[in-house]
């Protein structure tokens, strides 16, 4: 009787209401709640061959191109919108537009609008706000000092325009067009950044102004403000037009919106006014790095991955083949699905119109991968068992407070050496526009705040009363103030110091940590601190200032709270120690690899009445005797085993879906342990 009542007393803690990343209601992006599939198609002249204009590349183009084919291979293939390439940053509209003569001979929207209608297939318009290299408009060009207009690289040299010129009507006329001529369902806006410096009129009457006096003549930060002020204003201005034409459109802009990347003010201002998030993630590796990380947000994320062997449709050829393998396929569907993100493929067509059969049998693949899966990705939520609390981000800001650029990659490093080590991080933003916590995830145990943490009173109170109830928390260096990043760095009364502030001079570098006996040399600022009440855990030695409290535990209410005197950056690379540092301060892991753990992706979540386990192969390793032999990386599956922490993640069955395999479980104390073959991805329901 007790051991059942144990049970059941598990399954309340571990199967808590399920916190909904997403909001009940998304308005005009409801059809697009992951996990959905869209394809982006079109033609775009390769920039870097000038030995023909982009004029006689794109005469005859698409004789072949076959709409209603398009159309309903996407409809088989259950792809829910297109993204149309109408106006790359070359400035060619493929579309007949009465704003210039820089147009295709063919009216490619007039074919391709009608058939998505009749198949319910959104059409999602691919268009360019910011740059546009149509020779009509080469007049509005934003210039350097030599007045040279600026382009959008030395490789791909298409003007970047002022959006300050005559050039700004020019676009929404264009937009008018697409939305009320061809009835498009949203856009797709690219690459939405403005100019640092220029020297055209427009702009730089628009900079005089704001703020009565020369760009030139400006601080760094005033440019700034301005260059992230005009790109904000703009994109805000072109998606209340759409809106206006149609309520019902989507806006999305290739971004990621970030306010820890992109500074808060940034982020708040292009995040607002999109219906989703959308960004480029071509390779396994980013895909996996950042996935995670960027649904969270509060609004759909897709990430894009190119299927073709190339953007560009080369003149007078056939189709654009592919060197992508269904193996590939497998790890990129997995590693973007199962992270709650919706997954856009990029085809090219040949110059004919015609698309690389190869090509679209990945596309048919994926539609029946997600197909065949869409039952254990649906309504699935993350399980978070560490938060990480970076508090509350303030739209005045123009970048994250307390340190310089690339903050997100010191924390990236963090997340990935806990997913490795078994824990499920979950960052907790408040930023408008794209990110809100209103309380700590039922199912975290340990919250971690980062040296670089802005939190605000309300943010500090969640966190107490959630260390006081029997939560644990642990703070990196300026963390332990729970306030923000200001001067001189404090200590919260929670974690039983008293704070010195820095104690190293700037000048020095790094200081030592016993570990395992021996001297290890971290690098980075430290706090000194004295403990009042706290417990000192680690020591550590400072030139100057001798030896002093590393890591603290202090017991407040129900829990505890620790702290560690360095930033996180000191320590990402020490593996070993961080591994101590999670157990000491989380406690054990929510699954184990085994056997060659170095090779395998695990992702939990949760649905209803069931967790969902995602383990993905790497297909980089080099493994058996044909790789041997030939000295060639050769992908080859292993068996491996995955221990499941049954008090964490309690379950009777596994079973391996959409097969409906069940697996044999062995149970050791509250580790229950299968024998798996993930070649090279697995989906398995515990339930």
């Amino acid at each position: 009787m007790k051991f059942a009542r144990s049970v059941v007393m598990l399954l309340v803690i571990s199967f808590p209401a399920i916190a909904q990343r997403l909001p009940r209601d998304l308005g005009p992006a409801e059809y697009y709640r992951a996990p959905q599939l869209t394809l982006m198609i079109g033609f775009i002249k390769d920039p870097e061959h000038r030995n023909f204009t982009v004029p006689e590349w794109a005469k005859g183009i698409g004789a072949n191109f076959n709409a209603a084919w398009i159309a309903e291979r996407c409809k088989r293939d259950g792809v829910v919108q297109i993204i149309w390439y109408d106006k790359w940053i070359d400035g060619l509209v493929f579309h007949h537009t009465k704003t210039t003569a820089y147009h295709t001979e063919r009216d490619f929207l007039a074919e391709l609008a009608p058939e998505c209608r009749k198949r319910g297939i959104k059409l999602v318009i691919y268009f360019n706000t910011y740059y546009d290299g149509n020779p009509e408009f080469a007049r509005w060009a934003c210039v350097d000092q030599r007045g040279n207009p600026i382009p959008f690289s030395p490789f791909w040299p298409e003007n970047l325009l002022s959006l300050y010129s005559p050039f700004r009507e020019k676009v929404l006329e264009q937009i008018r067009e697409l939305f009320v001529d061809y009835h498009v369902d949203g856009i797709w806006l690219d690459v939405p950044t403005y100019a640092g410096l220029t020297y055209d009129r427009w702009t730089r009457e628009a900079f005089r102004k704001q703020f009565d006096k020369e760009m030139d003549e400006a601080t760094a930060l005033e440019r700034e403000r301005f260059w992230v002020e005009s790109s904000v204003n703009w994109n805000r201005e072109v998606a209340a037009f759409v809106r206006k034409l149609n309520p019902a459109a989507t806006v999305t802009t290739n971004e990621v919106i970030d306010p820890i990347s992109d500074g808060p003010m940034r982020a708040v201002g292009m995040g607002e006014p999109l219906d989703y998030f959308s960004t480029e993630l071509h390779t396994i590796q980013l895909q996996q790095k950042y996935a995670p990380t960027l649904a969270e947000t509060n609004k759909p994320f897709e990430g894009g991955t190119l299927i073709s062997d190339d953007w560009f449709t080369p003149l007078n050829s056939g189709p654009l083949k592919t060197s992508k393998s269904i193996d590939q396929m497998h790890v990129e569907l997995t590693s973007l699905f199962s992270a709650g993100m919706n997954v856009y493929l990029a085809v090219a067509p040949g110059h004919d119109g015609t698309l690389d059969e190869g090509t679209m049998q990945l596309v048919d693949y994926s539609g029946e991968w997600l197909r065949a899966r869409r039952p254990w990705l649906e309504e699935a939520e993350d399980l978070t068992d560490v938060a990480i609390l970076l508090g509350t981000a303030d739209p005045k800001e123009l970048r994250w407070p307390g340190g310089p650029p690339g903050y997100n990659d010191e924390l990236a490093k963090l997340e990935t050496n806990l997913r490795a080590n078994g824990y499920l991080p979950h960052r907790l933003i408040n930023c408008a526009g794209s990110r809100r916590f209103d309380s700590l995830p039922a199912t975290v145990r340990t919250v971690i705040v980062p040296d670089r943490a802005q939190l605000t009173s309300s943010d500090a109170e969640k966190l107490d009363a959630f260390v006081r109830r029997g939560g644990k928390v642990l703070a990196f260096g300026r963390g332990m103030g729970l306030t923000g990043t200001a001067e001189p760095p404090q200590a919260a009364p929670m974690f039983g110091l008293h704070s010195a502030g820095y104690v190293m001079p700037d000048w020095v570098e790094s200081f030592a940590m016993k570990w395992n006996g021996q001297n290890v040399s971290l690098r980075g600022p430290i706090l000194g601190v004295t403990a009042t009440h706290a417990e000192p855990l680690m020591s550590t030695s400072v030139w100057t200032s001798g030896e002093m409290p590393l890591l603290t535990r202090n017991h407040v209410g129900d829990g505890t709270a620790y702290a560690l005197t360095a930033t996180e950056s000191a320590v990402a690379d020490k593996p070993d120690f961080l591994r101590y540092l999670w157990t000491e301060t989380i406690g054990e892991p929510l699954w184990k690899v085994q056997i060659n753990p170095q090779r395998y992706l695990v992702r939990i979540r949760r649905q209803k009445e069931r967790y969902v386990l995602h383990v993905i192969d790497s297909l980089t390793t080099k493994e058996g005797p044909m790789s041997e032999v030939y000295d060639t990386p050769r992908y080859r599956p292993l068996y491996t085993k995955i221990s499941i922490n049954s008090e964490r993640i309690p379950f009777q069955k596994a079973t391996v879906v959409p097969d409906q395999r069940l697996f044999q479980v062995s149970t050791e104390g509250h580790w229950k342990t299968m024998e798996i073959y993930a070649n090279p991805e697995l989906i398995i329901a515990l339930e």
